[in-house]
């Protein structure tokens, strides 16, 4: 009884739905409806990133799990692409906002350092990294060396670190 018989374009039966699922359509509030749209997209999601901004690059393999390092962009080259070096950390602590994060070198003999003095003999770790594979909003690290909160919980919030609970 309170139910309506739909049909497809084509003119075959498509199925019944419950009268309350259904809404009245009115073509005139088309333009209302769409300016109400288009002022919710975002033109551009890319952002501008400038030099010296801290950055998490998304390192994830297609379909494995959401994996991450933080960046610091060394030159700006255009289009859309950067020059990062990467920020590594010593620190095992379990939340991430509490670890140190340090520019990463390599040393004559091959092997990765982390450290704020750099000896002549360092290499610095860099690479070429294009801005769809930043996420979140540029960032720059804390006085300690530590990635912010507010982009710590996006990572939450995307998986690419486990929020963990503990009760005493």
């Amino acid at each position: 009884r309170g139910a309506l018989l739909l049909k497809n374009l084509d003119g075959t039966p498509a199925d019944t739905q419950n009268i309350r699922n259904c809404y009245q359509y009115y073509r005139q509030n088309d333009d209302i409806i769409q300016e109400d749209c288009d002022t919710q997209l975002v033109k551009d999601d890319l952002h501008d990133y400038t030099k010296d901004d801290c950055v998490i690059l998304d390192m994830t393999d297609d379909g494995g799990k959401p994996t991450f390092r933080v960046i610091r962009i060394t030159s700006v080259l255009g289009n859309g692409n950067y020059e990062v070096q990467f920020y590594e950390t010593y620190s095992k602590a379990k939340c991430v906002a509490k670890r140190e994060y340090l520019p990463a070198y390599n040393d004559a003999q091959g092997y990765e350092v982390y450290t704020n003095s750099p000896t002549a003999s360092m290499a610095a770790m860099v690479t070429m990294a294009n801005e769809k594979e930043f996420r979140f909003l540029p960032f720059a690290l804390t006085q300690k060396g530590n990635i912010p909160n507010n982009i710590v919980k996006e990572m939450i919030r995307d998986d690419y670190v486990v929020m963990l609970l503990s009760f005493s």
